[in-house]
This record gives structure tokens, C-alpha cells and sequence, in this order.
């Protein structure tokens, strides 16, 4: 599964909505920056649809964007 594909599963599960629901993730940011930069950065973080998703150290993590 590519990035961009996990990213748009991870917050539509965290909303409790398909991916189909969603907006597309290139609405939202870069996605060709945001491959590069996830090989070179140890954390990376942005605001998708109603959530908060940060990539760090490998690691995908979708908040409630209000929280942050």
C-alpha cells in the first residue's frame, strides 16, 4: 500500500468514514514533497480533512485536529 493510500485509510478510519468520503490527500499537501521529505526528515506533520496526521520515525499517527 502506498503512502498517500495509508494515510487516506488511516484518517477515514480514525473518522469512521470510508476513504471515498474524503477529500483527495492532494487537497491537503504535497504529495510528492511529502514522500521525499519522510525519507529525510524525522518528523513530519499536517492537517487532513478534521484530523491532525503525523509520520514519525515510521510511524503513521492520526489525531483529532482540534487537540493539537
Amino acid at each position: 500500500m502506498t503512502l498517500t493510500a495509508q494515510i487516506v485509510a488511516a484518517v477515514a478510519k480514525h473518522e469512521n468514514k470510508t476513504p471515498e468520503d474524503l477529500p483527495p490527500l492532494y487537497d491537503a499537501i504535497d504529495i510528492d514533497a511529502l514522500e521525499t521529505i519522510v525519507d529525510d526528515v524525522t518528523t513530519v506533520s499536517f492537517r487532513y480533512h478534521r484530523s491532525r496526521v503525523t509520520i514519525a520515525e515510521g510511524e503513521l499517527i492520526v489525531e483529532s485536529a482540534d487537540r493539537t
